[in-house]
């Protein structure tokens, strides 16, 4: 509608704004790399993924919050654009994802270097993988209530049992010609 692709690069940590189709970039939000410096981030997100725009105007994107020395799990993040030039975007709503049924210590195996993604639904709250080796897929609410949440498995045969199933990315199939094209392959 207003002919602008919001584009993330998760190695740099960066989020362009792009006029569409000429191609003219009409802002850049994140950390600006220094010679010889290393990644710190920039308060906002670290290695993200899924930069897209809100109904209600905000960018939005899956943090993998995975800069050197952070020790924090993933987040959600909304970010209210500059009204103009000189202003700088703020962070204006963030929800930590979860791990359940794990110690602190077995949390800490968790790794989230790469994947995940959100979705905002008709409703505005936000569809989520976790991706890695946590790959929990949920959906919360824009006031943080987590109203539905799976951890996909399958079974390993070798060992017995039901093991994480990693993904990059999941999505969901939200109508009748949805699942149509799912499983039957149409069109």
């Amino acid at each position: 509608q207003n002919k602008v692709v919001y584009t993330g690069f998760r190695n740099i940590s960066r989020v362009l704004k792009v006029k569409y189709p000429e191609g003219k970039v009409l802002a850049t939000y994140g950390e600006m790399y220094k010679g010889g410096g290393g990644e710190t981030g920039n308060g906002m997100y670290c290695r993200q993924h899924c930069s897209r725009l809100s109904d209600k105007g905000y960018v939005y994107l899956f943090n993998n919050n995975m800069c050197p020395g952070s020790s924090t799990l993933p987040s959600l993040v909304m970010i209210e654009e500059p009204t103009d030039m000189k202003g700088a975007p703020k962070k204006v709503w963030e929800y930590e994802c979860t791990i359940e049924g794990n110690t602190d210590r077995q949390q800490k195996q968790y790794q989230f270097p790469i994947g995940g993604n959100v979705t905002e639904l008709p409703d505005h709250s936000l569809f989520a993988c976790m991706g890695g080796t946590y790959s929990k897929v949920f959906i919360v609410t824009d006031n943080k209530q987590e109203v539905w949440s799976a951890l996909p498995e399958k079974w390993e045969e070798k060992q017995g049992k039901w093991v994480n199933n990693y993904s990059y990315r999941g999505s969901l199939v939200n109508s009748k010609a949805d699942v149509a094209r799912l499983v039957w392959g149409y069109k």
